[in-house]
């Protein structure tokens, strides 16, 4: 999944290493744009419901509430097909009854919640388990790469099971490297660290130490 101006190059990059299949290249901008209109058209369908009384929205099979932190990243999350997009990560989780509003909001029979964090996983069995007018199902991604890897494996003429077992097949392949910086001196895993100093943190805990992200980022891919 590649973000870029010139999707040309990219291919280009890719037939280096290989052949390509199933290529698929979508305008984000235009995207973006279409969002923002139809914002728009939804101020506007609200301020005439006040006059009138609208029709319930079309249900259909399948829906996903996804949790992501940004508006970059939800910008990809809508744009390989996500619903909703509830603002949360490390420092923010959000709570069962966000996550309840946000199944209600979505016209769908079947609903597959993305934590995309492992604190938040929890929050999203309960909701499922809670709601009682749809099938909510929880796909225990742990990390934003991970739940981005079940949506677009996501196959809408299969059943739900099935979709169920291949997002988190495909996701369970994804290892995640997250940079970050230390709020305070210590030691972890027999590594010291100083206040300031970029760590990176992988799947399974911290994976190395650096005075900059660049550095810190290439030696946890080693």
């Amino acid at each position: 999944h590649v973000h870029t101006n010139h999707p040309g190059l990219a291919f280009e990059k890719g037939l280096t290493y290989g052949s390509l299949s199933r290529m698929k290249v979508d305008n984000m901008r235009e995207e973006h744009e279409e969002r923002l209109i139809q914002g728009a058209e939804k101020v506007a369908a609200k301020q005439a419901a006040e006059r009138r009384t609208e029709p319930a929205p079309k249900q259909k099979d399948y829906g996903f509430v996804a949790v992501s932190s940004g508006e970059g990243l939800g910008e990809i999350f809508y744009g390989i097909g996500a619903d909703l997009i509830i603002e949360g990560g490390q420092t923010m989780n959000p709570s069962t009854e966000d996550l309840l509003n946000a199944v209600a909001k979505v016209p769908a029979r079947t609903i597959f919640i993305l934590p995309n964090n492992k604190n938040i996983i929890m929050a999203a069995q309960q909701a499922a388990e809670l709601a009682k007018e749809k099938n909510v199902i929880v796909i225990p991604s742990k990390t934003i790469p991970q739940g981005i890897t079940a949506l677009v494996n996501f196959m809408p003429d299969l059943p739900a099971q099935e979709n169920t077992e291949n997002m988190i097949r495909e996701m369970g392949h994804v290892k995640t490297i997250q940079v970050t910086y230390a709020v305070r001196s210590t030691v972890i895993d027999g590594k010291e660290i100083h206040e300031g100093d970029r760590i990176g943190i992988g799947d399974q805990g911290l994976l190395a130490v650096g005075t900059t992200a660049e550095e810190t980022a290439l030696a946890s891919l080693k």
